[in-house]
C-alpha cells in the first residue's frame, strides 16, 4: 500500500463518517485525518512524480469534498437549532405545552 493509497482510505473512512452522521466515529477519524495531511505533505516535498500530483489533486478534492459536507451538515444544525427553538419556546421541560390562561369576567345585576 503506498501513502496516498492509505490517505485516500482514511478520507474515504472520514466521508462514510460524515454521512453516518456518527459524532463518535467522526472524532476517531480526525487524528488520522492529520496523519493523512502529514503523508500528503511528505509526498509532496519529496517531488513527486506526474502521476503522484494527479493523485494529490484528486484527494485535494475529496478534501474539499468533506469540507462542502461538514459546511452543509453545519449549517443544517444551526437551522433546526433555530428551529426547535423559537419552535418550543412556550413549552413545559417535559415537552408539554403550557396550561392555557382562562380570563372570565362575570357581569353582575341586581
Amino acid at each position: 500500500m503506498t501513502p496516498l493509497s492509505d490517505v485516500r482510505g482514511r478520507i474515504a473512512a472520514l466521508r462514510s463518517a460524515l454521512f453516518e452522521n456518527d459524532a463518535e466515529a467522526l472524532r476517531k477519524q480526525l487524528p488520522l485525518l492529520e496523519a493523512a495531511a502529514e503523508q500528503m505533505k511528505v509526498v509532496a516535498d519529496a517531488g513527486a512524480r506526474a502521476d503522484q500530483l494527479k493523485e494529490l489533486n484528486g484527494l485535494s478534492r475529496d478534501l474539499a469534498s468533506c469540507r462542502k459536507l461538514i459546511d452543509q451538515g453545519s449549517t443544517t444544525a444551526r437551522i433546526l437549532a433555530s428551529i426547535l427553538s423559537s419552535g418550543s419556546a412556550g413549552y413545559c421541560r417535559n415537552g408539554a405545552p403550557p396550561a392555557v390562561e382562562t380570563t372570565a369576567t362575570v357581569l353582575l345585576r341586581g
